[in-house]
């Protein structure tokens, strides 16, 4: 009886044992290392402005430091898996100079320097005489006006008008409406070049008390303006040898035509010969005012050209 019942539950045993070796314990999932799994990053501070922080974590994967050189290794010794060690191309750059491109026009010429010269660039002498600013607005008035009357009311009853007896005011009036003379274009001329004072005696343009004692009088222009030309030939185009800023200049004799569009001149100091444009040239005998005092009051002694 004991020995049917030992066997009946080795039979059991047997049993259970088979069905084990039939399907096969289930193992537990692996669990990632602290190296391996993902780490939370943590939320950054909330700022000073009361920014929120997120509630959520952000899983970032975790990064292995980067082995440093030690002094002097070469830093082709670190691994190229590190981010900073990461190679660096070493290629020669283009060579970015800028070429300039031929071009088929000429080069401008450089900018002659101005020459040395004495300078007449217009000067006001008079402006703190007494009663001569009035006088002058006066003077500028009749002038633009071309006012005959009012113009020959500041001239002395004796003004000098050329130097073969014409003088008075009947006869300037006369002159300044004869259309032939053109007196009113020389006034216009005048008044611009300032005025200059000897001993009470006022002469406008102002050069004319100052013109150099050396000169020929006859053959002497003034340029009138600065940075004039002073060209090799008389054409705009022609290679300008000087700019002139004010200085007198020298014609040669008998070589004057105020109709020509060019006039060729000497330099006085740089003793250059050119060609200046005709229209900047001016006489230095040209008309010329002469004023003095008379009384209480200015008036015009003199409306005259020439030597």
């Amino acid at each position: 009886m004991q020995a049917g019942r030992l066997t009946v539950a080795t039979g059991a045993l047997l049993a259970l044992a088979a069905c084990g070796r039939g399907a096969p314990e289930p193992r537990p999932a692996p669990t990632a290392s602290a190296a391996e799994a993902p780490v939370a990053a943590p939320s950054p501070p909330p700022s000073d402005i009361g920014e929120t922080p997120s509630l959520t974590p952000s899983l970032v994967p975790p990064v292995e430091p980067t082995p440093r050189a030690a002094p002097g290794d070469d830093d082709s010794s670190l691994s190229i898996d590190a981010p900073a060690a990461l190679p660096t191309l070493s290629l020669p750059l283009p060579d970015m100079t800028l070429v300039p491109r031929a071009s088929s026009s000429p080069a401008p010429p450089a900018k002659p320097a101005p020459v040395t010269e004495q300078s007449f660039a217009p000067r006001d002498e008079c402006s703190r005489l007494p009663g001569w600013p009035a006088f002058r607005d006066k003077l500028a008035r009749a002038v633009a006006d071309k006012d005959v009357r009012a113009f020959a009311a500041l001239a002395a009853h004796d003004v000098k008008l050329d130097y073969g007896g014409g003088s008075g005011r009947r006869e300037l009036r006369e002159r300044l409406g004869d259309p032939a003379r053109g007196l009113w274009r020389e006034l216009a001329q005048i008044l611009p070049l300032g005025c200059s004072d000897a001993n009470g005696i006022l002469a406008l343009p102002w050069y004319f008390w100052n013109l150099p004692i050396d000169i020929d009088p006859h053959a002497a222009m003034l340029v009138t303006g600065d940075a004039v030309p002073l060209r090799a030939k008389p054409d705009p185009d022609a290679r300008v040898l000087a700019t002139l800023d004010w200085p007198v200049v020298a014609l040669p004799p008998g070589k004057f035509d105020p109709a020509a569009r060019y006039t060729p001149v000497r330099t006085r100091a740089g003793k250059l010969d050119g060609y200046v444009l005709t229209a900047k040239l001016r006489s230095v005998l040209a008309y010329r005012l002469v004023a003095e005092r008379q009384g209480s009051d200015w008036k015009l002694t003199a409306f005259i050209a020439g030597d």
